[in-house]
Parts: structure tokens; sequence; C-alpha cells
């Protein structure tokens, strides 16, 4: 029933050329006859992904390579803010090619003490149609991931001074297993693809960044999905 809900409502929408990817979801708890307050909640920052997002990939587009600070470089605006974080927050953007990389490579890391999210991008220099969509999704997976870190900072959650070492430990950190559960729904819901694919291809596609083995993959994947 939600399924056909929700195409209709993409329909509608792409009928007024609003190209939003819609997702219905049950609001009321059948036993307890409750609004279910985790849907009603988990697209709060859709707003501003949705703006961080474009604003890069409108960089991209037009350039390849060089150091960019968003919204500044871009607009009359010096932050980003939303009403649902409590500190406003730029973008430090860096722009390289390499014709060693298939595709594109993402990363990025949240500086709390200077409310910056750094960004690299590093993309094939032939870029293509196929090498924008991919950039667009890890974008909106990456950006989602470390508003939820603001978003743990705001609620005064605790972060260890030193990172652990060790990767399994590092990725099955509490807040690190939210911020990847929220990142990776929300490139799920872009993507239109089931949220274990859409983990297990990240995992997959960057063991150079993460260096778990199989076996860890997989412990890692199921801490994330008991989230869900």
């Amino acid at each position: 029933m939600t399924s056909r809900v929700s195409n209709s409502l993409y329909n509608l929408l792409n009928f007024f050329n609003i190209e939003n990817h819609i997702f219905c979801n049950k609001v009321v708890n059948d036993l307890k006859n409750e609004i279910n307050e985790s849907f009603i909640t988990e697209g709060r920052y859709d707003n501003i992904v949705r703006k961080v997002v474009k604003d890069i990939m409108s960089v991209v587009k037009y350039q390849k390579e060089g150091e960019y600070v968003l919204p500044e470089d871009i607009s009359n605006e010096t932050v980003y803010m939303s009403p649902k974080l409590y500190s406003p927050f730029s973008i430090e953007l860096t722009l390289n090619t390499s014709e060693d990389i298939e595709t594109v490579e993402v990363d990025g890391e949240y500086y709390p003490d200077e409310d910056i999210i750094l960004i690299e991008i590093i993309s094939n220099p032939n870029l293509d149609r196929e090498i924008l969509e991919e950039l667009y999704f890890e974008l909106n997976e990456l950006i989602r991931h470390e508003i939820e870190h603001m978003s743990q900072m705001d609620k005064g959650e605790e972060f260890p001074e030193y990172e652990p070492e060790n990767s399994l430990d590092y990725y099955t950190q509490k807040h690190e297993l939210e911020a990847q559960f929220a990142g990776f729904k929300k490139r799920a819901q872009k993507e239109r693809k089931p949220l274990k694919d859409v983990i297990r291809g990240w995992f997959t596609k960057n063991y150079s960044k993460h260096n778990l083995s199989p076996k860890n993959v997989e412990k890692v994947i199921k801490r994330i999905l008991e989230l869900s």
C-alpha cells in the first residue's frame, strides 16, 4: 500500500516538474495506535542537505579542480543555516582529477570547533552524466552523515578525544553508527535501492578507506541495520 502511495505522489510532483523521490511510511503504530515519531523527524534535515548538495554540484559541473568555500564563493551568503541545527557552518571544497580514478571518490570530515565540513572530490577527468549522478548520490550520503554528527554535537553527545586506531572499533562507535545509518538511508532513498544494498556497495567500493576484513564488514553492516 505504501509503495503505491509513494509512486502516486512521485508522479504528481513530476507533473509539476518537481524531481523529488517520495517514500510513504506508515506513521501510525498499529499496536499502540500512536504516531511513530521517528518517521516524522527522519526528514528534518532534508532541506539543508538538498541545498548543500545542489551548491557543490553547481561548482563541480563547471570546475574540475580548485579550492572553494561555500556558500561564500557562489552567493551572498557566508554560512549555511538550518532551524534544526544550533550552529551555522560552511563547506571547504577541494576538487581534483586523476586518471587513476575510474569514476569519482568523495571524502569528508566535520570540524566542530570551526563549524566547517571539509569535502574532497577526486574525479576522472572525463566527467560525464553517469559520474555526476554517482557524485550526487555520494554527496547526499556524505552531507547527511556529517550533519548527523553536527546534530549529535547539538545534543551534547560526547565524542572520544582520540579516534580508535582499530577500524572495527572506529566504525562501530555509537556516534559513527548513527551517522552511517543516516547517510546510507538518505542515499538509499535517492537511489531507490534497498538500504542493505547501498551499505554493502559502499563498503565494497571503499576498502582502502575502511580496511576492514570481509568478516568485520558484515559485523559493521549488521550493527548499522540494527538501527533501522
